[in-house]
């Protein structure tokens, strides 16, 4: 079967892991280059549908009748990994959104609370829970000690990564303040794409000022000299699987740093590296740390992040933490499979 994905091919290796396994075609491509010899259109990300850009009503428009030509000849599945957008939450993003949302016929989501509340909003499409994946082919697990002589960490250090960009401001301040309350000497705190914001000008007029002023250059300087090493690790930018895998496999526990999302790859991400995870309690994300046994907070609960990690840190001194064999149950090749027998199923419906 061929499944058409209308959309460049991301960064997240979420789709490489599934296509290793698939019996099924899976094609990447700008959604004019559909073909009626697609049995599946996959949407992932509405945002990917335009190159996570702004898009106009014209924009629309076009993608609208694209729709009604794929639903003619093939069927429309929506893989529901976010309840809102990423980045920009314009109009016609939130349109975009809801179009997708409307007309698919069968909806993957990836925890059950995602599946409750779509089935209630969208009754007659199909509706199935496939749970996200280990990440087993995407990153290298290195050896501890090995990974902490390579970043400079001590031995018996008590180490935090926070995988994924920090996308918010509150995301940082909660992580930053959650990991400063935590009474232990020797602690380190790893970010793989930390952001330090720029001033919060907002004005006609701002945008020239802050660049003339270089403010944002000034901010990220205070940033930068008061977290600095030994105690905080951070990149600026995007970070290489390689840079990922090394911090994650010097860490001691994993932290998502989400305060409102639906889904986390982080956790599986996590659960691959055999680690400690501690997440919010929200949506998706808290069935799950509920079932692997995992200490979560509430992002809105000031001093929650911090007993939670303080939890974190007792529990890891017990190295049968996980249920491994509950984890392998998350292999890709399982999850693919499923995934391949729901696309089967939807088209012989």
């Amino acid at each position: 079967m061929k499944i058409f994905i209308p959309a460049k091919k991301d960064k997240n290796p979420f789709l490489d892991e599934i296509e290793i396994y698939s019996s099924n075609e899976y094609e990447f491509s700008h959604f004019s280059k559909y073909s009626e010899s697609f049995e599946i259109v996959n949407i992932h990300w509405p945002e990917a549908l335009f190159d996570w850009k702004e898009l106009t009503e014209q924009d629309l428009k076009k993608i609208e009748e694209e729709i009604r030509r794929w639903k003619k000849k093939s069927v429309l599945v929506y893989t529901r990994h976010d309840a809102k957008p990423h980045k920009k939450r314009s109009p016609t993003i939130l349109k975009l959104f809801k179009l997708v949302e409307e007309n698919a016929d069968g909806f993957i989501h990836l925890g059950e609370y995602s599946r409750k509340e779509m089935s209630l909003k969208y009754p007659n499409a199909k509706h199935i829970v496939i749970p996200h994946h280990l990440y087993l082919n995407s990153y290298e697990k290195l050896n501890k000690e090995i990974a902490r002589k390579k970043l400079n960490i001590g031995q018996n250090d008590f180490v935090v990564v926070c995988p994924g960009r920090i996308r918010k401001l509150e995301e940082r301040n909660m992580i930053l303040a959650g990991f400063n309350k935590i009474p232990l000497k020797n602690k380190v705190l790893l970010c793989s794409q930390m952001v330090t914001f720029g001033l919060p000008l907002q004005f006609k007029g701002s945008t020239f000022i802050k660049k003339k002023l270089k403010l944002d250059h000034f901010n990220r300087f205070l940033f930068e000299y008061k977290y600095k090493p030994p105690s905080y690790r951070f990149n600026y930018g995007f970070s290489s699987r390689e840079d990922l895998s090394l911090m994650l496999s010097a860490s001691d526990v994993v932290l998502i740093p989400r305060i409102d999302n639906l889904n986390s790859g982080i956790l599986f991400l996590g659960l691959t590296f055999q680690k400690m995870v501690v997440g919010p309690e929200i949506g998706n994300i808290k069935e799950y740390l509920k079932l692997f046994r995992l200490p979560s907070f509430k992002p809105v609960l000031k001093g929650s992040l911090k007993n939670a990690l303080m939890q974190a840190y007792s529990k890891t001194k017990d190295e049968n933490f996980l249920d491994n064999e509950l984890v392998k149950q998350y292999h890709p090749q399982i999850i693919s499979s499923r995934i391949d027998e729901f696309f089967k199923r939807l088209s012989n419906s």
